[in-house]
């Protein structure tokens, strides 16, 4: 019984390492495909990120887009690019300092309701 418990152990210890040497080679053949998806796949997360970006930064995607609209246009002058570019701050500005005439106003009707 021994004889046969021992050939059983050695026949078991066989297929093992049969097994580690298949799951090995199929561990490199998994890394080779996942390396030919890996260039194309970042990219993708790249744009995501990009597009979540924008989503959650709307003032910053208004701004990208004018600017897009300035360089795309292809003016004569930097001169004129610079009129333009001026104009936006400028606009800017006045639309950051009404909104915060709006909110302070907004929280001191909130005061005036509460008292």
């Amino acid at each position: 019984m021994s004889r046969a418990l021992d050939a059983h152990i050695a026949e078991l210890q066989q297929r093992r390492i049969l097994l580690v040497e298949r799951a090995e080679a199929q561990r490199v053949e998994l890394n080779m495909v996942c390396l030919e998806f890996e260039r194309p796949l970042r990219w993708a997360r790249v744009a995501l990120g990009v597009v979540a970006f924008l989503r959650n930064s709307p003032g910053f995607a208004a701004f990208s887009t004018a600017a897009s609209i300035l360089v795309g246009s292809r003016l004569a002058s930097v001169r004129a690019w610079l009129a333009r570019g001026l104009m936006f701050y400028q606009l800017g500005n006045e639309v950051r300092h009404k909104w915060q005439q709006h909110k302070s106003h907004q929280d001191d009707e909130q005061v005036e309701t509460t008292t």
